[in-house]
């Protein structure tokens, strides 16, 4: 079931179970991008249960601004973790996870410099995130033959960056699920859940957060019913899921599902979905200031400099909403041929847009300027439309081809007409490329030997002359690996290798300076025992 925040997806993290990961890994490389990365992994039984304890860390290389400098936006990173799997005597079947991490990291930074004649100041930013969770799970089944779990998680990390902001948050998340079986023709599904979070933002220089301190709350309850309707053919899936957040309130999310399996060999689907997105701690109470016009310059004939700068009013923000169509048809021409079609068509509203509040002057050192806010509100709406096609073909029985191809219709309007809001509809239809392919293709060579390519392309975004623009750009990406024992394997990757360089993004929202990706070769050797 989408909850909040899925209004263009969910990701669905999926770990393994500690006795499918027994015995020992140790994986370890270096190259030129991926400057040095290194994990190991073990895993053993204790008691009636199974458990796994793994590492790994890593250094990526800066990348580059595109007149070939280097962008100080390194990154580096450690993480530790376990996990532990027991089978109760009372059928109770528990797990245990935990995960603690560290990462420096760095950024360029344009930030807003009323005294600077050209408005900004280069800054290179030094950030820190480090945390740790712990999750507990409970399965079990009851008298009658069905299922229920309880979960527990909580969580507290922080992240600072050096001289401009600093968040400590800590979150706590409780979670259950009854799953009934009703009959031959319903599976039916309900839970319960409850999410409170609290932080703590310190804020300096161009970024201010007020109040420092706030707590957030979710509340949801869903329940959902899988029907069969014919023997092996025909499945309807109807969901609905109650959320109440102390953001943006109440907001019901139904959901919509159909499969129908004519044959062993083709499948035709359908779905209808709601989304939503709540509005987010810096969207609520958050101020950034955005770029300075200098003074005195073609678009500002006074004699002061105008900062552009986003804050919020009192005016409630609500929720960005989603109603997603979906359609698809799957067919198994071959032992060895499948392909897919999806058919998407996606009503956004109330999606966040900005409007120019009045400007006032400001009497403040270093200098006086005028401050023209910038206040963010609910006055974009888009609809997007497209397809997915991937085929997956088995030529030979040691040679896979993937290719895959989607196109993207994207249309956002303003509902205002505010000249900040028509700004935010144009960075909004740049957003995504319209078309975009790839082609993987994985060759075991020999029982010891194999080579895999991945080609890929994405279109344009914005269009020429365009703050926004970046040209499409096609890259890609090998790999030849060697086991001289069944355990130990070594492999070459090279990366982006079509290109120098080359841009894939613009920095819209932070004053990030445009980086580009850099081809990148590294070795890796793995070993499992």
């Amino acid at each position: 079931m989408w909850g909040a925040n899925a209004v263009n997806g969910v990701i669905n993290i999926i770990t393994r179970r500690a006795r499918d990961t027994q015995g020992n890994l140790l994986v370890a490389g270096a190259g030129s991008e991926e400057s040095a990365f290194a994990s190991f992994r073990h895993g053993g039984t204790a008691g009636d249960g199974h458990y796994r304890v793994w590492g790994k860390a890593f250094a990526r290389d800066e990348s580059v601004t595109p007149d070939g400098h280097t962008a100080n936006d390194y990154w580096r990173a450690g993480r530790l973790g376990f996990r532990g799997d027991w089978t109760m005597g009372d059928g109770h079947r528990l797990t245990l996870s935990g995960q603690a991490y560290y990462g420096p990291s760095g950024d360029s930074w344009q930030t807003p410099d009323i005294s600077s004649p050209v408005g900004v100041t280069l800054t290179d930013m030094r950030q820190t995130a480090h945390g740790a969770f712990l999750l507990a799970r409970n399965e079990w089944t009851l008298q009658g033959g069905s299922e229920a779990a309880v979960q527990a998680y909580v969580a507290a990390g922080e992240l600072e960056i050096e001289g401009a902001f600093k968040e400590q948050r800590t979150t706590v998340d409780l979670d259950f699920q009854h799953r009934i079986l009703l009959g031959e023709r319903h599976d039916l599904i309900w839970g319960l859940g409850y999410r409170y979070s609290r932080d703590d933002i310190g804020s300096a220089g161009f970024i201010g957060i007020q109040p420092q301190k706030r707590g957030f709350s979710l509340a949801s309850a869903f329940i959902q019913d899988e029907i069969t309707r014919l023997p092996d053919t025909l499945r309807l899936l109807l969901g609905l899921r109650l959320e109440d957040n102390s953001f943006s309130g109440f907001a019901p999310l139904p959901n919509v599902r159909m499969i129908w399996t004519p044959s062993v060999n083709q499948s035709l689907w359908g779905s209808v979905s709601r989304a939503l997105r709540i509005p987010s701690r810096a969207e609520l109470d958050g101020r950034v200031d955005a770029s300075v016009i200098p003074a005195r310059s073609p678009i500002n004939p006074t004699p002061l400099p105008i900062l552009i700068s986003n804050i919020p009013d009192d005016r409630d923000l609500g929720n960005e909403t989603l109603t997603a169509y979906e359609v698809g048809y799957r067919h198994q021409f071959a032992p060895a041929l499948s392909a897919d079609v999806a058919l998407f068509y996606n009503l956004y509203d109330d999606l966040r847009g900005q409007m120019i509040g009045s400007p006032r002057l400001v009497l403040a050192p270093p200098q006086p300027y005028i401050l023209r806010p910038v206040i963010p509100d609910d006055s974009l709406k888009a609809r997007t439309k497209g397809v997915e096609i991937a085929v997956d073909w088995s030529p030979l029985p040691w040679w896979r081809i993937q290719p895959i191809y989607s196109y993207l219709d994207l249309h956002a309007w303003s509902k205002t007409g505010d000249p900040a809001s028509l700004l935010s509809v144009a960075t909004l239809n740049a957003n995504s490329p319209q078309h975009q392919w790839s082609l993987r293709s994985s060759m075991a060579l020999s029982e010891r030997q194999q080579f895999d390519l991945w080609l890929r392309h994405a279109g344009k975004l914005g269009d020429s002359g365009s703050p926004l623009y970046v040209p499409a750009y096609t890259t890609l990406d090998l790999r030849y690996a060697w086991r001289p024992t069944r355990d130990f394997e070594l492999s070459l990757v090279g990366q982006n290798l079509l290109d120098g360089q080359h841009p894939e993004s613009v920095s819209s929202l932070l004053p990030s300076r445009n980086l580009e990706i850099q081809r990148g070769y590294y070795l890796k050797a793995r070993w499992q025992f």
